[in-house]
């Protein structure tokens, strides 16, 4: 009888281990879906303004052809302004370091125990990459084109009235400055491609948590 009673008690002593797990996987799973649909979110507000920043460099790469017309000094300021403007992306990462820290059994999924374990891989590559650009940014492309165009540097951030469209018209015919100009647009294509990346592995965790909980 009392033998019985000993393997009863180890039985629901399971079960209760067994169902305790069960609700911590559930409540995980959760915050793993939440916390990775908001970087989807973040990354997609990251990828419209480096968009925008990449748009706005070609068209000043377009102005900088031998047979472009004259510049709209308006139009060239404020691609100028775009171009030289980028949002790097800050991805949260709570949940899943909760899991890669002790919580990595609680999932079910070999598959998704694998994306999860790729994270800080994905994440330091794509922060160097952003490193990479803001070095480009820092260095050379900014102090490049703040040297020779004074909506940079001036305090109302305009050109001089007596620089006018013939100033624009030169600095965009230098080869050095088409030359910077155009490493910065392949810089920001690069990151670009990055986030897309990011962005395909984020969708993949994704779609693994929704067959996990289902």
């Amino acid at each position: 009888m009392i033998v019985v009673s000993v393997l009863m008690a180890f039985g629901i002593e399971a079960w209760w281990d067994r169902a305790q797990d069960r609700a911590a996987a559930e409540d995980l799973l959760v915050s793993l879906r939440t916390e990775v649909e908001f970087n989807l979110s973040q990354l997609a507000e990251a990828e419209a303004a480096l968009a925008t920043s990449r748009g706005a460099g070609e068209s000043l790469l377009a102005m900088t052809a031998p047979d472009a017309g004259a510049p709209q000094p308006f139009l060239v300021d404020s691609l100028l302004s775009a171009t030289f403007y980028f949002a790097t992306f800050h991805p949260a990462t709570g949940s899943i370091t909760d899991v890669l820290n002790g919580q990595l059994h609680l999932i079910g999924s070999g598959e998704l125990r694998h994306a999860i374990a790729r994270w800080e891989e994905q994440v330091r590559d794509l922060r160097e990459d952003e490193g990479w650009a803001i070095n480009e940014f820092v260095i050379s492309a900014f102090p490049a084109v703040a040297g020779e165009i004074p909506v940079f540097t001036g305090a109302n951030r305009t050109w001089a009235e007596a620089a006018g469209p013939d100033a624009r018209r030169e600095v965009l015919r230098r080869l050095d400055f088409a030359n910077r100009l155009g490493f910065w647009v392949f810089r920001l294509n690069g990151l670009a491609v990055e986030h897309a990346d990011f962005r395909a592995y984020l969708e993949g965790m994704l779609a693994l948590i929704e067959t996990e909980g289902s």
